[in-house]
């Protein structure tokens, strides 16, 4: 039998509504890593933070100048608002590039 798949928003629906489910879900997961948090929604951003309740146990990864996904409702303010949302959070900054020469770097940086 095929089973029905949910939208993020009925997942949701389904998590706030069913403490017990919720809960269930939620001990399976110790940790969350969530890569291009910056192309997260609202509704996936919520989902995101329902399942790594109540610890928090968060590992997010962003690019505040690659957001793409912008006309499905990401919003770069989620990556930008990170120390306020997650105040005991802690940020580090990549700042060498690995996959690129310097040149390309250098002139990627002017146009962003």
């Amino acid at each position: 039998m095929k089973q029905k798949k949910h939208s993020t928003e009925e997942i949701i629906r389904i998590l706030l509504e069913d403490e017990g489910q919720r809960r269930d879900i939620q001990r399976r997961f110790e940790f969350i890593h969530v890569d291009e948090f910056q192309d997260l929604n609202i509704a996936q951003l919520l989902f995101v933070e329902l399942l790594s309740m109540p610890h928090n146990n968060q590992f997010l990864v962003g690019d505040d100048d690659q957001m793409i996904y912008g006309w499905r409702g990401a919003k770069v303010s989620h990556l930008i608002d990170f120390p306020k949302r997650y105040p005991y959070g802690k940020t580090f900054v990549l700042s060498t590039n690995y996959c690129s020469t310097k040149k390309v770097v250098r002139l990627s940086g002017y146009l962003i």
